[in-house]
């Protein structure tokens, strides 16, 4: 069959089943009919937005014990939320190599050896390890806990800045 909007030669499986057709399915092939659905939906949504927006807020007032039951469901489905996404995006780090990292470390921080839980124990917003990483090259240095991680974003990650606070402890340690 050929297609109507792309005019490329394809088999019937390629094209979308329509009753009142006299071949039986759509003149356009499913890609040329999903991309214009696409083009259509993001025109509507476009002139829409404002309408669009104030329906779906009514509904969620409307509507809490929905809203509550597809939140639920969603946790359910994914206990992490979109963590395993954000180590993909901002580390370039799999859910596996998250946990082989974890597990070379014996679940431990990397810089004060302090343990860290697992990360499927995960819950809201507090983070239970952070990927550190060097900001410069992108290469991952290893987990820490959040007190590490915090301590070395105040110090700029700065070696010198460092070795000047460590120094400053020891001689009024060394006095006390």
């Amino acid at each position: 069959m050929k297609c109507s909007k792309c005019h490329e030669e394809k088999p019937a499986s390629d094209f979308y089943a329509r009753k009142e057709s006299s071949t039986g399915y759509r003149k356009d092939c499913k890609v040329c009919c999903n991309q214009r659905a696409s083009q259509y939906g993001k025109r509507y949504y476009q002139k829409n937005k404002q309408k669009i927006a104030a329906k779906a807020k009514t509904f969620r007032e409307e509507n809490p014990e929905v809203m509550r039951e597809r939140y639920d469901r969603h946790k359910e489905k994914h206990p992490m939320g979109n963590r395993t996404a954000q180590w993909k995006y901002r580390y370039g780090i799999s859910l596996d190599e998250v946990q082989t990292k974890f597990e070379s470390q014996g679940g431990r921080c990397a810089c004060c050896e302090e343990e860290i839980p697992h990360y499927t124990e995960f819950k809201g917003k507090n983070h239970l390890f952070h990927i550190d990483h060097n900001h410069d090259t992108g290469k991952i240095r290893g987990l820490l806990c959040t007190k590490c991680n915090t301590g070395l974003g105040l110090f700029n990650e700065d070696i010198d800045l460092i070795k000047s606070a460590i120094a400053y402890l020891e001689k009024y340690n060394a006095t006390v």
